[in-house]
């Protein structure tokens, strides 16, 4: 522990830079709330009042003024998910796996799997067997 000092004025830095990075974000949330707020659910007012102060100082450091447009364009992307995002569902055709994994087998388990599936469905209840070793078992019978 003899760098105590070097790791200590490192995580300061660190703090100092990562205060700096968040400070724009936290100055275009403010401006932007103050759009919606003066807009009064009227994006398109929103979008003019934004427009208008794009030029105009909004974030002052003390050795330097920011105006909105650069305060925008340095504050961090949120992502799909935090911004609203977006809802993907992903539909699997279960038949279609099967048959991919069993590597197109002209096995008639393989060709129809669900009368095979229904049965194994009632063995994994009777005994205690995995549902993906059971198949592979069923599946390696002649």
């Amino acid at each position: 522990m003899q760098n105590k000092g070097l790791i200590k004025f490192f995580a300061i830095l660190f703090a100092l830079v990562s205060i700096y990075q968040l400070s724009f974000t936290f100055v275009a949330s403010k401006v932007k709330n103050d759009a919606k707020s003066f807009a009064g659910g009227n994006p398109e007012k929103e979008v003019k009042y934004l427009d208008s102060i794009g030029k105009e100082n909004v974030f002052n450091l003390g050795f330097t003024n920011f105006t909105f447009n650069e305060v925008s364009d340095k504050q961090i992307n949120k992502g799909l998910d935090l911004e609203g995002g977006i809802n993907v569902i992903l539909q699997i055709s279960v038949k279609d796996v099967l048959k991919g994994l069993s590597n197109n087998s002209k096995n008639p388990v393989s060709i129809n799997p669900w009368p095979m599936l229904l049965q194994t469905k009632k063995e994994i209840k009777t005994i205690s067997m995995h549902f993906s070793r059971l198949l592979t078992r069923i599946l390696k019978e002649p």
